[in-house]
């Protein structure tokens, strides 16, 4: 169902995670990455790949979660928005990322976010013409993203 999930254990939060250098494919109904309470986290050089959910998600108490240099292939990401995110999620990095996007739901972000840095993501996608396409709130930093017409991934 998931490739990697963490979470949803009441008050008992993960810390210092790393995923990094996989290829990770999910065909299934849930997210390839999905951290709920993650404090400290770098998801970064992997491919991740979905047919139908995002393929990095945070959700609940989370804090510092670094996602960078990651290829995601099919689906988008998604930071908060959950009906069951009534904490507030800080410091979430998003930076270097190459998105090749074919689904409907490419970027879900939560007005909630504190301190959210977008820069540096390129997304090949036919279905949308942005990047952020939601009211950005004054402590985001969104930067030098990237929206062209939809190209696959390369093969690997």
């Amino acid at each position: 169902r998931y490739g990697v999930w963490l979470g949803d254990t009441a008050d008992f939060g993960s810390e210092d995670i790393i995923v990094a250098g996989n290829h990770i494919r999910v065909d299934g109904p849930e997210a390839t990455v999905r951290f709920v309470h993650v404090a400290r986290s770098a998801v970064v050089g992997n491919r991740l790949e979905n047919t139908s959910k995002h393929n990095y998600r945070t959700h609940g108490r989370s804090r510092e979660n670094w996602a960078a240099r990651n290829v995601l292939v099919g689906t988008g990401m998604m930071l908060g928005t959950l009906p069951s995110d009534n904490w507030v999620i800080e410091r979430q990095w998003v930076e270097g990322n190459t998105l090749h996007h074919t689904v409907p739901s490419l970027l879900e972000l939560d007005a909630r976010l504190v301190d959210l840095v977008m820069r540096d993501n390129r997304t090949y996608t036919d279905v949308w013409d942005c990047f952020v396409c939601v009211s950005v709130q004054p402590t985001w930093v969104i930067e030098n993203n990237v929206v062209e017409g939809y190209r696959p991934p390369p093969v690997e």
